[in-house]
């Protein structure tokens, strides 16, 4: 009986000690899943946190845009039209209004207020007028351009033409150059002239151009037996002109230009074209035209 009692107390005894140990182990695992709950969910914003669009925070410069005036010596005209086109292609949004003359009075109606945002003289003397009118932006104005004045006659040469003295022959009764004070290709002839002492035999056959352009059509169109224009104008009529030779003793031809500021504001697409008159690409448009550029 003893026995027995003892068996029985034994057994509960192993119950007991078999329930302590399964109520001691499930906390442990309830702590461990909870831990790695825990652990998940602070790990899940983490993983759903879009990425940053680095794109959509660099702004695209704004494309250049309005309006810029360029008054430009007459001898330009074809390359700069040429340059332009290049230019807008790259910025359609740009509009260039260009205006061609005779560099004295394209100065003059930049004094008198007339648009203008680039201005490109044919001589330093009408750039001067320029800069003592405070209209040039200080730090702008730049040498750009060479050219040459040469001696020009009507195609097939009639008369025989070799030189700059052949033009006091009897047979020769106009010459065509610029008017000197407007017209820097006609001050150049002028210069040449007085350095030769041939001022007096040639003043009573002069006809005179408002331009370079001007003078350059009443040689081609045999209105003068003879005229002075810079080489770059007579290459842009070989069909009706030929051209006998380069003349010397006048000032270089060199083309000055420079910002201009006549409404006081500033003009960015302005800048962005000044400078890219500097370019390799306008460099190249110069060049076929017959212009040296001045780098």
């Amino acid at each position: 009986m003893r026995r027995l009692f003892k068996l029985g107390t034994f057994a509960a005894l192993v119950v007991l000690l078999v329930g302590a140990l399964s109520a001691c182990g499930q906390p442990a695992e309830n702590t461990d899943t909870n831990a790695d709950q825990a652990n998940q969910s602070a790990a899940a914003p983490e993983a759903e946190k879009p990425a940053e669009n680095k794109d959509a925070a660099q702004e695209e410069p704004a494309a250049l845009e309005g309006e810029v005036a360029v008054q430009a010596a007459a001898s330009l005209e074809k390359s700069l039209n040429d340059i332009i086109a290049l230019f807008k292609e790259a910025n359609p949004k740009v509009n260039i209004v260009p205006q061609y003359a005779g560099s004295g009075t394209l100065v003059e109606q930049i004094k008198n207020g007339a648009p203008a945002d680039i201005f490109i003289s044919a001589n330093q003397a009408k750039m001067n007028d320029a800069e003592e009118a405070k209209v040039v932006i200080e730090g702008s104005r730049k040498d750009m351009l060479e050219n040459e004045l040469v001696l020009i006659v009507p195609k097939g040469n009639p008369n025989g033409v070799k030189g700059i003295e052949d033009l006091t022959g009897d047979n020769i009764k106009k010459v065509a150059i610029g008017e000197p004070e407007s017209v820097p290709a006609g001050k150049y002839a002028s210069q040449t002239f007085e350095s030769k002492g041939l001022t007096d035999a040639l003043q009573p056959k002069l006809v005179l151009g408002k331009d370079v352009t001007q003078t350059l059509t009443y040689v081609a169109t045999n209105e003068a037996d003879a005229g002075f224009v810079y080489k770059t104008d007579a290459m842009t009529q070989a069909d009706n002109v030929e051209i006998v030779g380069a003349v010397d003793g006048h000032d270089p031809v060199t083309y000055p230009g420079a910002l201009i500021n006549t409404s006081g504001q500033d003009n960015p697409a302005a800048a962005a074209f000044f400078e890219y008159l500097g370019s390799d690409d306008a460099a190249k448009i110069f060049d076929q035209y017959g212009f040296k550029v001045i780098k």
